[in-house]
């Protein structure tokens, strides 16, 4: 009632800016976009009002205009993350299966197939069906703990929360690989076939071959790939702006490099872990010692190297697509105005 008569009072054009002001506060808070509400400061600079009554008539509007509270920071950084992985995984996914296919059986097997497109996604279903989950708690966890740092040394918080992030999205991350790895090195075919061929064999140890080697890889990976990262992102934007806004393709580039130096540096773990996860169907436990001996008796030390191109290359890839689409998420989300 006392708006519409402000309204009809001040004229025409107070009314349409009034009117597409309303409809924008609406949207915002029907997706949750906006986090706090519209001030008299925030509306005096709104293009089209020109003077403070205007900015008045629309605070009023503000005030009748009230909106939901955003979800908690943690289930934001959850989605934001299992953004990121779902996108980085099927992108890269065909990558990732010539990279499996060099450290074990070759790839030759894999261009003699039919449908070589096929050949190059298989084992995707368990893939993200446990990347999407394990990022979501990935980063929800690398996150708060960052965001909630109390020390001074800031490179220790992306240490603790990738190092705590790692642990407990390991417990997703594993039985998926395990399932995945089988599939890609062509040993079993199906994900319901390779699950109960793993489980008849070994049980549930089966599903977690390689955890060790697991942690030994990934643990190392995600703290140069975060730890690198955000240092390139706070140099890189001290040298160029001051500011800590980037556009996407600054994010990805530095995500590139990221990703590969921390791809060069965990070679040797990722082929030991992926023998491992190899053994997943024989009825004996394998042991890292003796897999790496194996290993260096029959292929020397050159072996602990075997595709490393493809890894460079999978995970400069996956640095560039997995923090240009998480900054893209987090911006969205409004994890970025908060830390």
């Amino acid at each position: 009632g006392d708006v519409g008569r402000r309204m009809r009072r001040r004229g025409g054009r107070s009314i349409s800016v009034v009117l597409s002001c309303m409809l924008s506060l609406r949207v915002c808070q029907g997706l949750g976009i906006s986090e706090r509400l519209w001030t008299t400061s925030d509306l005096c600079g709104f293009k089209g009002v020109t003077s403070c009554k205007g900015a008045l008539l629309l605070a009023d509007v503000g005030e009748i205009v009230q909106e939901k509270p955003r979800a908690p920071t943690f289930l934001r950084g959850a989605a934001a993350g299992a953004i990121a992985g779902a996108f980085t995984e099927v992108v890269l996914y065909p990558i990732d299966t010539l990279k499996t296919r060099l450290q074990s059986t070759g790839v030759a097997k894999l261009l003699r197939s039919r449908n070589v497109i096929k050949s190059l996604y298989a084992g995707l279903l368990p893939s993200i069906a446990g990347s999407v989950p394990a990022s979501a708690i990935f980063y929800m966890v690398y996150d708060q703990v960052v965001r909630h740092w109390k020390g001074e040394s800031k490179e220790v918080s992306h240490l603790l929360g990738a190092t705590v992030g790692g642990i407990v999205s390991s417990v997703i991350r594993v039985p998926s690989d395990v399932i995945k790895t089988q599939i890609q090195s062509g040993n079993m075919f199906g994900v319901r076939n390779s699950i109960a061929t793993v489980l008849r064999s070994r049980g549930w140890r089966g599903m977690y071959a390689g955890y060790l080697a697991f942690l030994m890889r990934d643990i190392p990976f995600d703290v140069i790939e975060f730890g690198s990262y955000a240092k390139f992102r706070e140099l890189y934007s001290a040298a160029s702006k001051g500011e800590g806004n980037l556009n996407p393709f600054e994010d990805s580039m530095l995500g590139a490099i990221a990703g590969g130096l921390a791809g060069a540096a965990t070679t040797p773990l990722d082929v030991l872990m992926t023998r491992l996860m190899l053994q997943a169907q024989s009825s004996q436990t394998p042991r890292i010692r003796a897999v790496l001996t194996e290993l260096l008796h029959r292929e020397g030390p050159a072996g602990l190297f075997k595709g490393i191109g493809p890894r460079i290359a999978w995970l400069a890839a996956g640095g560039l697509c997995f923090f240009a689409a998480l900054e893209q998420a987090k911006h969205a989300l409004g994890l970025d105005e908060q830390r």
